[in-house]
C-alpha cells in the first residue's frame, strides 16, 4: 500500500512538473495567460503529488515486523513439536 502512494505521489509530481515546463516553453502569443495557466495548474499537481509521496513515506516509514515473542531456536522447536503431536492426536 504505502509503495503505491509513493509511485502515485512521483507520477504525479512528474506529470506536473512536465505539464508547467510545457506550459513554460511554448511561445503562445496572445494565449500565453492561458499557458501561464496551465504552468500554474501543472505546478499544483506537483505540489499536491509531493503531499502524497511525503504521506505515503509517513504512513509506512518506521513500521518494523514484529515476529512475537522472542524465543531461540530450540524453544521454537519445542514449541512447533508439541503444536504438531496436539494436532495429531485430535485427529
Amino acid at each position: 500500500m504505502k509503495t503505491m502512494v509513493r509511485l502515485i505521489g512521483l507520477a504525479a509530481v512528474l506529470f506536473g512538473l512536465g505539464l508547467a515546463g510545457a506550459a513554460l516553453m511554448s511561445d503562445a502569443g496572445e494565449l500565453q495567460v492561458l499557458f501561464s495557466l496551465f504552468a500554474l495548474a501543472g505546478s499544483l499537481i506537483a505540489l499536491v503529488g509531493g503531499g502524497v509521496f511525503v504521506m505515503g513515506a509517513l504512513l509506512g516509514g518506521s513500521k518494523t515486523k514484529v515476529d512475537g515473542p522472542g524465543l531461540t531456536a530450540e524453544q521454537q522447536q519445542l514449541l512447533d513439536a508439541r503444536e504438531f503431536l496436539a494436532s495429531r492426536r485430535e485427529k
